[in-house]
C-alpha cells in the first residue's frame, strides 16, 4: 500500500464504506490518504480514517497539495497494481 494526498470530496458518490466527510460542491480539505487498490482503469480505492473510498487516480497525488498545482500519481505506482474492487 502506498500514501497519497487527495483533495477529492469524500462524499456519498465517492463513499464505498463509511461516513460521508465533505459536501460533494464545496471544496475538500488536502487528506493524506492509504492507497488500497486500483482497478487498472481509473479509479483507486483509498483508506482514510475508517472509511474506503473510490476516487479518480488523477485526484490522487505524491505530496499535499491540490488538482493543478501538484502532480498526480502513476497508477504504476500503485504497490498492489491492478487490482478489481
Amino acid at each position: 500500500m502506498m500514501i497519497a494526498w487527495t483533495d477529492m470530496p469524500l462524499c456519498r458518490s465517492t463513499q464505498v464504506w463509511g461516513p460521508v466527510l465533505d459536501p460533494p460542491d464545496k471544496l475538500a480539505p488536502i487528506r493524506k490518504v492509504r492507497v488500497l487498490s486500483w482497478d487498472g482503469n481509473k479509479y483507486a480505492r483509498v483508506q482514510f480514517l475508517d472509511g474506503i473510498y473510490e476516487i479518480k487516480v488523477g485526484y490522487l497525488y505524491s505530496e499535499p497539495g491540490r488538482c493543478g498545482e501538484v502532480s498526480p500519481i502513476k497508477p504504476s505506482d500503485i504497490d498492489s497494481g491492478p487490482s478489481r474492487h
